[in-house]
Order: structure tokens, then C-alpha cells, then sequence
């Protein structure tokens, strides 16, 4: 009885519509031609059944999932001319009774809030959930998990019918809860006499500070920022030979983490003798080894003081205990795309008159542009600026003639070449020669200042 009465109202309204001017082609222009056409097809042919989108592109509103197979059964049963404007299909869905889905989906979210991330961790979505199954549009982009913080993600659905549901945020914070983590090593051995200490190194992914406290910490100062600990008054071997504080490094969070720091002073004898040279056997000047001990050499003699040398790794500097001069290790020192003529081409030329160029022996002098002094004078290597290119006095005592090729103590010196690397000393009598040394036997000799040799460079350490 009510399938029957359904049909009656339902021709009831085909009748009013088709008086009115409706259906056929002589009808109103459909507002949806397309989406009007599919549905006309279907009850015309049958094959895929309307969906609630389609109807809604047809511009019939009140057609939901939970009514979507009543109208379309009705559909089914009419010709094309009878469902071919949207005027006859909203008459359709209007006489069915077919009320107009107006509930908003909700959104649950799924998972913590707020969400917790350590620090430099990956961000993990923890996704939401809608009552009626609406997808939900999730936007997560204002979170930085590089840098602490507080970032909110939005979640935002809405359904076929086109209701909004209200928007649900998760509170997601970015916390550092890691301690820094010191590298650099808790123990140094420094030359009485200068004020250099020990460069406290930490890693993390913020910004760190250092400090230290205790035992012997008012001795020094430290650069929050580098790391650098001087003492406050160059220590002295005879008064106290260690002394210990404790290092701490903070990071931007307040996470912390200390270190017991132990720093070793030398004695560096006053008025000493000339560092030994290494030199422990004698030679004629053809080579051959002389045991007689008629020659008078540094081999006979075998004086002076015992070299003492600390390689920092961390920085690449040597330091030496005997003179308090402090040398360049790092890998530009036996680099050959390092070599530096003493002199630039064109001074060069000036300072001998040649290659078209007027004589000017100011220049031979003249180390400006790319030489081995301006690259001393502008190298930055464990923090200091003050480098310089060394004398040859400086560079020979360094040399060791127990050893060859390279003349040099390897487990402190780690970069270096057997070939010739440039002193500050010019010639006398020969001003466009400079001294060099020979590190594959340790010797000193010349060189012209258009020539490209190594460079070490070294700081006076105070």
C-alpha cells in the first residue's frame, strides 16, 4: 500500500511539473546538464547508479548515503523525459520527503595530546578519526622538530553533504631533554711561562655554553662561547705543578654535563742550552761514519736540552715545551695545493728589474698578495689569529737528524713533507733569496722568493 501511494505522489508531481512547462526538451535548461543527463540515463538504461555527488552536481539537494538507494529505485522505475531536469528530480527527492543532512562530522584525534618529540627527532603523525567516516585534512607543516617549541596541527573534515565539522588541534612540543657531550680530552700538559690552558670542546644540537668551578677554577678564565681556558697569571713549574676544576658544558635547554679537567704544567728550564739536534753519530765529508771521536760535531757532543713536544689533536696545534712556541699541524701543512711562493710574481720581477718591470728592491721585501707570510698572518687554527711565518732559527731547531725523510718527530708533528718549507729570514747579500729548511734530512739552505715551498706556520704561544 505505501510503495502504491508512493508512486501516486510521486505522478502527482511528474504531472504538475510537466504542466508547468517540465520535462522533455521543451523544458527549462537543465542547471546541470551533464550530472542531469547521467541521472536521466540511468533510468533510461540502468548501469552505475547515481551517487550522492552526482545528484548534488545535478543541483538536487536533500539526497544523503542514508536515502541514496530509495531515490535511485525511483529513478529506475521512470523514463528519461520524466527525470531529465533538475526541476523533476528535486520534485522526486522533495515529494520521497527527504530531509537535507545537515550534522557536521566530529573529529577524534587518535593517539597523545599534546604529542612530546625529543629534539632533532623525526615528526610522527598520529592521525584522527570522523563519526560518519569523512577523511580528515590534517595540516602539520608548522612543525620544526629542529628547534624547541610549542607548534599546534590542525585536523579539519567535511562530508558529502558539505557540512564543516568543527576543527581539532594537537598540541605538539619539541623538547630537548639530551646533555651535551664533551669531546675533547680531560687532561693537557702546557710550558710554565705562557698563559694557553686547554680548549674545552662539547657537541649538541644547540647552542652551548661553557663554565668551570672548583678546585684550582680561579686560576683561569674561560670564553663561554669557544671554550677557551687561559690562566689568569702564566703559571710557574716551582710553584705548582697541576691543577684541576671542573668543566661544564650547558646547552640552550639547561641540560648539562661536567667534566673533571686536570691541566699539567712542565718546568721549562731558565737560561737552558740549545735544544739537542738528534744528531748522535759523525760523518766525513764522504759519507763515512767516524768513531774515532776526532770529530768535534754535534754527533761527539750530543748537548743540549731534550725536546719536548704536546700535539693537540683537536686543534692540530704542537706545542713546544722547550721554546713555548706553538706550531701548525693541520693538513694544509703538507698539502701540496697549500705551497706559497715567498714572493708574488710580479714583486718578484720588480725586486730583480726584470720581465719588463722596473727595478725596485723595496719589493723584495714586499710579501703582500698570495705568499706564505699572508697566509700565516691571516690563518685562524684553534682559535688564534696571531700566527706569523717562522724565522730560521725557529724552523731549523725543530728539525731532527736522528731521523730522515721526514728529519722531524712524527708522533707530534703529523703533516709534513721531506721537502723544503719556508722560514720569515731573507739571505744577506741575496735579497731574492729566503732560508728554508729540508725536512727530508733537516738541514737548512736557500731558495729564490718566485719559488713555492710548504708552509708551517707558528705563534709565540705567550
Amino acid at each position: 500500500m505505501q510503495r502504491v501511494l508512493r508512486y501516486i505522489l510521486l505522478s502527482i508531481a511528474v504531472l504538475v511539473l510537466t504542466a508547468c512547462g517540465g520535462g522533455g526538451s521543451g523544458g527549462e535548461a537543465p542547471v546541470a546538464p551533464t550530472a542531469i543527463q547521467q541521472i536521466a540515463n540511468y533510468a533510461k538504461d540502468g548501469g552505475t547508479a547515481p551517487t550522492v555527488r552526482l545528484y548534488a552536481e545535478a543541483g538536487v539537494t536533500g539526497v544523503t548515503a542514508e536515502n541514496l538507494s530509495e531515490i535511485n529505485a525511483v529513478v529506475a522505475d521512470l523514463t528519461y523525459a520524466e527525470v531529465d531536469t533538475q526541476a523533476e528530480v528535486q520534485a522526486l527527492a522533495d515529494a520521497l520527503g527527504v530531509e537535507v543532512d545537515t550534522t557536521p562530522p566530529v573529529i577524534t584525534l587518535t593517539g597523545v595530546n599534546p604529542q612530546t618529540i625529543e629534539l632533532g627527532s623525526a615528526y610522527t603523525e598520529l592521525n584522527a578519526t570522523t563519526d560518519d567516516g569523512s577523511a580528515v585534512t590534517i595540516d602539520s607543516s608548522a612543525v620544526n622538530t629542529s628547534i624547541v617549541g610549542t607548534y599546534t596541527v590542525t585536523y579539519n573534515a567535511t562530508d558529502a553533504s558539505n557540512n564543516s565539522a568543527t576543527q581539532v588541534t594537537r598540541t605538539v612540543n619539541v623538547t630537548d631533554t639530551v646533555t651535551p657531550t664533551f669531546t675533547s680530552e680531560p687532561n693537557a700538559t702546557v710550558a710554565e711561562n705562557q698563559t694557553s690552558a686547554i680548549i674545552l670542546v662539547a657537541t649538541d644540537l644547540s647552542t652551548i655554553s661553557y663554565s668551570i668551578a672548583g678546585a684550582d677554577s680561579g686560576d683561569f678564565d674561560v670564553n663561554a662561547s669557544t671554550g677557551v681556558v687561559t690562566f689568569k697569571v702564566a703559571p710557574d713549574f716551582e710553584t705548582l705543578a697541576t691543577y684541576s676544576f671542573t668543566a661544564t658544558a650547558t646547552d640552550d635547554s639547561g641540560n648539562a654535563v661536567t667534566q673533571t679537567v686536570t691541566i699539567s704544567v712542565s718546568d721549562v728550564p731558565e737560561g737552558q742550552a740549545p735544544k739537542k739536534t738528534g744528531q748522535t753519530k759523525s760523518y766525513d765529508e764522504n759519507g763515512t761514519e767516524v768513531t774515532d771521536n776526532s770529530l768535534k760535531d754535534d754527533g761527539f757532543y750530543k748537548k743540549g736540552t731534550t725536546p719536548s713536544y704536546t700535539r693537540d689533536d683537536a686543534t692540530d696545534i704542537v706545542t713546544d715545551h722547550v721554546t713555548g712556541l706553538q706550531w701548525a699541524d693541520d693538513a694544509n701543512v703538507s698539502s701540496s695545493s697549500m705551497r706559497k711562493q715567498w714572493l708574488t710574481t710580479t714583486n718578484y720581477d720588480t725586486c730583480r728589474g726584470q720581465n719588463g718591470q722596473t727595478q725596485d728592491t723595496a719589493k723584495c721585501t714586499d710579501t703582500t698578495g698570495d705568499t706564505a707570510t699572508t697566509y700565516c698572518s691571516t690563518l685562524t687554527l684553534g682559535t688564534h689569529t696571531d700566527w706569523r711565518l717562522p724565522t730560521i732559527e725557529e724552523l731549523v731547531n725543530i728539525a731532527d737528524r736522528s731521523k730522515s725523510a721526514p728529519a722531524i718527530d712524527t708522533t707530534a708533528f703529523q703533516n709534513v713533507v721531506s721537502y723544503y718549507y719556508w722560514s720569515s729570514s731573507t739571505v744577506v747579500g741575496g735579497e731574492n733569496y729566503a732560508w728554508v729548511v729540508y725536512f727530508n734530512g733537516g738541514y737548512g739552505d736557500w731558495s729564490f722568493k718566485s719559488n713555492s715551498g710548504y708552509v708551517r706556520c707558528v705563534r709565540d704561544g705567550q
